[in-house]
Protein backbone atom coordinates (compact mmCIF):
# COMPACT_ATOMS: atom_id res chain seq x y z
CA UNK A 1 0.00 0.00 0.00
CA UNK A 2 1.23 3.35 -1.12
CA UNK A 3 0.85 6.15 2.12
CA UNK A 4 1.95 9.60 0.96
CA UNK A 5 3.80 12.30 2.71
CA UNK A 6 3.66 15.81 3.26
CA UNK A 7 6.59 17.63 4.35
CA UNK A 8 6.02 20.45 7.03
CA UNK A 9 7.31 23.49 4.99
CA UNK A 10 5.12 22.25 1.68
CA UNK A 11 1.93 22.23 4.01
CA UNK A 12 2.41 25.63 5.53
CA UNK A 13 2.80 26.92 1.91
CA UNK A 14 -0.79 25.15 0.99
CA UNK A 15 -2.55 26.04 4.49
CA UNK A 16 -1.55 29.53 4.00
CA UNK A 17 -1.97 29.92 0.38
CA UNK A 18 -6.29 29.96 1.10
CA UNK A 19 -5.56 32.78 2.86
CA UNK A 20 -4.21 34.97 0.34
CA UNK A 21 -5.99 37.62 -1.50
CA UNK A 22 -7.90 36.93 -4.81
CA UNK A 23 -5.74 38.04 -8.01
CA UNK A 24 -8.53 39.33 -9.14
CA UNK A 25 -8.72 42.80 -8.34
CA UNK A 26 -10.52 45.40 -9.53
CA UNK A 27 -14.20 46.03 -10.63
CA UNK A 28 -15.71 42.52 -12.58
CA UNK A 29 -18.68 42.65 -15.11
CA UNK A 30 -21.12 40.64 -15.65
CA UNK A 31 -24.89 40.03 -16.91
CA UNK A 32 -26.04 42.32 -14.83
CA UNK A 33 -23.11 45.08 -15.88
CA UNK A 34 -25.19 46.62 -18.56
CA UNK A 35 -24.71 50.31 -17.65
CA UNK A 36 -21.14 49.65 -16.24
CA UNK A 37 -19.75 47.80 -19.42
CA UNK A 38 -21.33 51.00 -21.63
CA UNK A 39 -19.59 53.87 -19.42
CA UNK A 40 -15.95 51.92 -19.05
CA UNK A 41 -16.18 51.36 -22.98
CA UNK A 42 -17.47 54.81 -23.49
CA UNK A 43 -14.37 56.17 -21.49
CA UNK A 44 -12.46 54.54 -24.18
CA UNK A 45 -14.59 55.73 -27.05
CA UNK A 46 -16.46 58.34 -26.98
CA UNK A 47 -18.42 57.93 -29.72
CA UNK A 48 -19.83 55.06 -28.67
CA UNK A 49 -23.91 55.61 -27.88
CA UNK A 50 -26.41 52.96 -25.64
CA UNK A 51 -29.66 51.90 -28.02
CA UNK A 52 -32.36 50.20 -27.23
CA UNK A 53 -33.88 47.94 -29.74
CA UNK A 54 -37.62 47.72 -30.55
CA UNK A 55 -37.75 43.94 -28.46
CA UNK A 56 -36.20 45.77 -25.39
CA UNK A 57 -32.55 45.12 -26.15
CA UNK A 58 -29.46 46.80 -26.01
CA UNK A 59 -26.79 47.72 -28.22
CA UNK A 60 -23.72 50.15 -28.53
CA UNK A 61 -22.69 51.66 -31.74
CA UNK A 62 -19.50 53.97 -32.34
CA UNK A 63 -17.08 54.92 -35.14
CA UNK A 64 -13.71 53.98 -35.38
CA UNK A 65 -11.69 55.73 -38.38
CA UNK A 66 -14.69 56.74 -39.48
CA UNK A 67 -16.26 53.62 -39.61
CA UNK A 68 -19.25 51.99 -37.68
CA UNK A 69 -19.19 49.37 -35.50
CA UNK A 70 -21.33 48.40 -32.84
CA UNK A 71 -21.64 46.06 -29.63
CA UNK A 72 -24.64 43.82 -29.10
CA UNK A 73 -25.73 42.68 -26.06
CA UNK A 74 -26.67 39.03 -26.90
CA UNK A 75 -27.83 35.61 -24.63
CA UNK A 76 -30.27 37.80 -22.48
CA UNK A 77 -32.52 36.33 -19.86
CA UNK A 78 -34.14 39.52 -19.60
CA UNK A 79 -32.99 42.82 -21.42
CA UNK A 80 -30.36 43.85 -18.87
CA UNK A 81 -28.98 40.54 -18.36
CA UNK A 82 -27.07 39.55 -20.74
CA UNK A 83 -24.14 36.60 -20.96
CA UNK A 84 -22.69 37.63 -24.27
CA UNK A 85 -20.63 40.84 -25.66
CA UNK A 86 -21.21 40.73 -29.45
CA UNK A 87 -18.69 43.14 -31.11
CA UNK A 88 -19.73 43.65 -35.30
CA UNK A 89 -18.85 46.00 -37.98
CA UNK A 90 -20.81 45.31 -40.97
CA UNK A 91 -19.63 46.03 -44.19
CA UNK A 92 -20.42 45.56 -48.31
CA UNK A 93 -18.96 42.02 -49.31
CA UNK A 94 -16.00 42.54 -51.80
CA UNK A 95 -16.72 40.22 -54.39
CA UNK A 96 -13.02 39.83 -54.61
CA UNK A 97 -12.80 38.11 -51.46
CA UNK A 98 -12.47 34.48 -51.81
CA UNK A 99 -12.54 31.37 -49.01
CA UNK A 100 -8.99 31.14 -49.02
CA UNK A 101 -8.75 34.96 -48.16
CA UNK A 102 -11.65 34.22 -45.25
CA UNK A 103 -9.18 31.03 -44.09
CA UNK A 104 -5.90 33.45 -44.18
CA UNK A 105 -7.58 36.13 -41.81
CA UNK A 106 -8.74 33.49 -39.10
CA UNK A 107 -5.45 32.02 -39.45
CA UNK A 108 -3.72 35.00 -38.80
CA UNK A 109 -6.15 36.56 -36.47
CA UNK A 110 -8.18 34.08 -34.41
CA UNK A 111 -9.73 36.32 -31.78
CA UNK A 112 -12.36 37.84 -34.58
CA UNK A 113 -13.85 36.12 -37.92
CA UNK A 114 -15.04 37.27 -41.07
CA UNK A 115 -18.43 36.13 -41.76
CA UNK A 116 -19.91 37.01 -45.49
CA UNK A 117 -23.81 36.60 -45.62
CA UNK A 118 -26.27 35.97 -48.33
CA UNK A 119 -27.38 39.81 -48.97
CA UNK A 120 -23.95 40.32 -50.37
CA UNK A 121 -22.96 42.06 -46.91
CA UNK A 122 -19.97 40.54 -44.70
CA UNK A 123 -19.14 41.36 -40.80
CA UNK A 124 -15.97 41.66 -38.08
CA UNK A 125 -17.44 39.69 -35.50
CA UNK A 126 -16.10 39.01 -32.08
CA UNK A 127 -17.58 37.47 -29.13
CA UNK A 128 -17.07 38.00 -25.56
CA UNK A 129 -18.95 35.75 -22.48
CA UNK A 130 -19.01 37.92 -19.64
CA UNK A 131 -20.86 35.44 -17.59
CA UNK A 132 -19.38 35.11 -14.07
CA UNK A 133 -17.54 37.98 -14.87
CA UNK A 134 -15.13 39.40 -16.56
CA UNK A 135 -12.37 42.41 -15.19
CA UNK A 136 -12.06 45.82 -16.19
CA UNK A 137 -9.13 45.37 -17.82
CA UNK A 138 -10.48 42.20 -19.61
CA UNK A 139 -13.15 44.33 -20.99
CA UNK A 140 -11.09 47.15 -22.29
CA UNK A 141 -8.76 45.01 -23.80
CA UNK A 142 -11.64 43.25 -26.18
CA UNK A 143 -12.68 46.34 -26.99
CA UNK A 144 -8.96 47.45 -27.77
CA UNK A 145 -8.46 43.92 -29.66
CA UNK A 146 -11.22 44.32 -31.90
CA UNK A 147 -10.05 47.54 -32.88
CA UNK A 148 -6.98 46.14 -33.41
CA UNK A 149 -9.03 43.56 -36.18
CA UNK A 150 -10.88 46.33 -37.65
CA UNK A 151 -7.54 48.03 -38.44
CA UNK A 152 -6.05 45.26 -40.23
CA UNK A 153 -9.44 44.88 -42.59
CA UNK A 154 -9.60 49.05 -43.14
CA UNK A 155 -5.79 48.70 -43.81
CA UNK A 156 -6.24 45.77 -45.92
Amino acid sequence: MRTATLSIPLATAILSAASLPSFAQGTIYDENSLDAIYETLQRENESLQLFQTEEGGFFLEGTYRDTAYFLDFLACSQPHICSTLHFTMPMPADPEVTGDDLNAFHVADVWGRLVVYEDETMSLEMPVNIEGGVTEANLIASHALFLQLMDALLDG
